[in-house]
């Protein structure tokens, strides 16, 4: 049956034009954990003695003594992250790992190890490492989760599910909760897999996604130096690097440079070190300088670079004051390298403009999180290709209310403007690599993007950019993609990244921004499409408060948000409750929009929907056959809701034995 979900509006008013939409504004839902299913709810999934055996004999081989090379992942494994041809350093580190994850006890559940330290310490980076060394001898896969948001971990680990060639077939077409549930049962078997709980900085989080049984093993990243006793964490805590480590990191860049730039020589070496000294051999403050020096191999010596570092004028600018932190530790050594990088950004040039644009946008995202670069770059306003706008125009039928001479003129204009086109992403691909070769992002091997949380706190607090420019920007890129994926019923490609419409959603809340009743709305409709109805609730709430203020109770915005949460109700099974939101929502419709108008339909079938669920088979049809005879005379007989109307009336009498 069609139900008008959450309407496709957005906070101007535009008319709704979907039943079943995507527009929702997010609501700050804090860390509670809401989802229903856990561990405790499902078995351990059984698996079979060969290919136990197997993955037990693997495991048996991984080695303690010497660090393996860089190796294929197993089959179903769920890694965001590409190998790091620049990591040094740290074999001490990796062996203590090694050892931890491998253990030998009875049970896997107390073989944890926590990589603990500073932000910028590199705790992230030897995971990666540690994985694409490691993770081969974990037949049963590596599954890495970002931890940073709590209420997004349900998907990520529906995502590594969808990996697991070891679960249903059918998998993909599941509900949300089963999906989850198979994933959980599989990893509390006697499989043994690597999970990664990366940026988890609550024991609590921790405690309740580790499996409670079984063979996972679990590697964390945090910034929490201290664990509960009971959880049974071996802490490893990491210092910076050693001064050998961090010159032969600084000796990577050039090396690694493309095109090729000459390498430091030996009579550089003292000054390398000493700049090694000024960084305070940070690690995230040697990439962004190592990043820096071979960009400018040419034009900037290392002598002026260092001078630079210690010039007393530069720590004295407003942009270097990187609040919170002690202006004499590691940190404030970081925020001067970022301030050199990011100082090398001219406004005058035209792709240094773009960057630092899109800079600031970039920051607007998840922290830490890799960003898809085609989301990314839409925040800049690239459209679709104007070919691409045609084909959509063309496919939606909408073509032909233009005569035949008017269509031939749009299709030989948007030909002319497709070269227009291809420069813009040409210049969108410059705009990124200046970026990456000034190390202030990271160019994943897949095309993400991705922005360290301690660049895009230096970004919002230096930049003299436009900030709320930037983050309206991202909020309205990131709400018209999710509304465009939100619409096809699929949740899977939204969920890939709905970190950030989480991240986005809940920035628009604090700042109060003029997009937070539709990011909530849409935030709202993927949780709705994946079952998460308690969490989704909020975010409803949230709209409709904002649509009342702003717009008064008898707008017809208003009413779809009273319609949306009237559906999540029904859907909760919470019917009278749901009965009063809709009933109003046609009082509202017909009030404002008239009798016969679509919209009005569409909320006549709802209310029928809710009384055929209720049982209520009398009283439903007078209202199905209402929005049959509207929907006949303003949309015509050849309408795909005139079909659905008839669908609706056919499934009534069946079920009053008609």
């Amino acid at each position: 049956m069609e139900t008008n979900i959450v309407g496709g509006d957005n906070v101007e008013g535009d008319k709704i034009t979907a039943e079943i939409g995507n527009d929702v504004v997010g609501v700050a839902v804090g860390k509670n954990i809401t989802q229903t299913i856990h561990y405790h709810h499902v078995k351990p999934q059984p698996v079979t003695g060969e290919i136990l055996k197997a993955a037990t004999v693997k495991l048996a081989d991984l080695p303690l003594d010497q660090i393996p090379t860089v190796a294929t992942l197993p089959a179903g494994s769920q890694m965001p992250f590409s190998h790091n041809p620049l990591f040094v350093g740290r074999e001490e580190e990796l062996r203590s790992l090694a050892t931890v994850l491998k253990g030998g006890q009875t049970a896997a559940v107390g073989q944890t190890a926590a990589a603990t330290g500073m932000g910028g310490i590199g705790k992230t980076q030897l995971a990666v490492a540690f994985v694409h060394r490691y993770g081969q001898f974990f037949r049963g896969g590596v599954f890495w989760i970002s931890m940073a948001d709590p209420a997004a971990i349900p998907a990520e680990i529906v995502a590594c599910g969808a990996k697991m060639s070891e679960l249903r077939s059918d998998y993909a077409a599941l509900e949300f909760d089963t999906q989850l549930g198979l994933v959980l049962s599989a990893w509390q078997n006697e499989l043994p897999r690597l999970l990664v709980f990366d940026n988890c900085e609550d024991s609590a989080l921790f405690a309740y996604w580790r499996p409670p049984t079984g063979e996972c093993r679990v590697l964390v990243t945090s910034r929490r130096s201290s664990w509960d006793i009971g959880l049974n964490v071996r802490v490893l805590p990491l210092d910076t690097l050693t001064r050998p480590q961090s010159l032969e990191l600084l000796a990577k860049y050039p090396e690694q440079a493309s095109p090729p730039v000459p390498r430091f020589t030996e009579e550089e070496g003292e000054s390398l070190n000493q700049i090694a000294d000024e960084l305070g051999d940070l690690p995230l403050a040697l990439h962004l300088a190592g990043s820096f020096l071979a960009r400018y191999r040419h034009s900037v010596t290392l002598d002026s670079y260092l001078s630079q570092l210690r010039s007393p004028d530069l720590l004295k600018h407003p942009s270097l004051q990187f609040k919170g932190y002690n202006p004499t530790g590691h940190e404030q050594h970081v925020a001067r390298t970022f301030s050199l990088s990011y100082e090398q950004l001219d406004r005058a040039e035209p792709i240094d403009a773009q960057a630092l644009d899109l800079l600031v946008r970039t920051a607007h995202f998840a922290p830490g999180e890799p960003i898809p670069r085609n989301l990314l770059v839409s925040t800049m306003g690239q459209s679709p290709s104007p070919i691409t706008l045609l084909r959509r125009v063309l496919l939606s039928g909408m073509a032909i209310i233009f005569p035949i001479k008017w269509r031939i003129a749009i299709f030989g204009k948007a030909l002319l403007e497709e070269t227009d086109a291809s420069d813009i992403a040409l210049q969108a691909e410059d705009t990124l690599q200046r970026l990456g070769d000034l190390g202030l992002v990271e160019l994943e091997a897949t095309g993400a993007v991705r922005l360290h949380r301690l660049i895009a706190t230096f970004v919002i607090n230096t930049t003299t950019e436009d900030v709320d420019t930037a983050r309206a920007a991202v909020e309205s890129t990131v709400l018209t993609e999710a509304n465009r994926l939100n619409s096809t019923g699929i949740p899977g490609p939204l969920l890939a990244w709905q970190i950030h419409l989480r991240h986005v959603t809940g920035n628009a809340i604090a700042k109060k921004s003029g997009n937070t009743a539709a990011l909530c709305n849409t935030l709202a409709a993927l949780l709705r499409m994946i079952g998460q109805f308690t969490e989704a609730w909020p975010y409803l709430e949230q709209a409709l408060d904002i649509r009342r203020a702003a717009l008064g109770e008898q707008h017809p915005v208003t009413a779809t948000s009273l319609n949306n949460i009237g559906i999540l109700l029904r859907d909760m099974g919470e019917f009278a409750e749901a009965r009063p939101y809709l009933e109003q929502v046609l009082d509202i419709r017909r009030a404002t929009l008239g009798e016969q108008h679509p919209d009005t339909a569409m909320s006549l079938n709802n209310l029928g929907g809710l009384l055929r669920d209720m049982g209520q088979f009398a009283e439903a049809r007078p209202y199905f056959e209402q929005a049959l005879d509207i929907r006949q005379a303003a949309l015509g007989e050849q309408h795909p809701n005139i079909a659905m109307s008839l669908n609706n009336i056919g499934m009534l009498l069946r079920d009053m034995g008609e």
